[in-house]
């Protein structure tokens, strides 16, 4: 199995999620939009990290999945920061009282957005 075998269901989550999300938004969802944004930018950092080193970790901790994404070459370390703020509001949209105003909703849609789309771009400028 070549590392784009391997990265290609992530990034078919990644898009799938991030078109629910978008589409949610559109009916005030905030919660469920900006929580749709987080699981789609998580597979577009498994995206990145499977074509530039040929694995992802899967682990709970944010900041390791930031870690591992910026140590990932080129592609990882652009797109580290925008995952670290899509990570924030992931406890706020899954599991706090208070939910996500539709503004932080629509800037994690943004931002998954711009993750799957560098996810996008170096899936397809890597050679089989």
């Amino acid at each position: 199995m070549t590392r784009k075998d391997e990265a290609r269901p992530h990034l078919e989550k990644a898009q799938e999620l991030l078109d629910a999300a978008r589409l949610v938004l559109e009916y005030g969802h905030n919660n469920a939009a900006c929580s749709l944004s987080v699981t789609a930018g998580i597979n577009s950092k498994g995206v990145v990290c499977i074509l530039s080193t040929g694995r992802t970790d899967k682990s709970d901790s944010h900041d390791k999945a930031v870690e591992d994404l910026s140590k990932s070459g080129p592609a990882g370390a652009h797109a580290a920061p925008t995952l670290k703020r899509l990570l924030t509001k992931k406890t706020k949209s899954q599991y706090s009282a208070p939910s996500v105003t539709q503004s932080d909703a629509e800037q994690c849609v943004k931002q998954a957005g711009r993750l799957v789309d560098d996810a996008k771009e170096l899936f397809n400028s890597t050679p089989r």
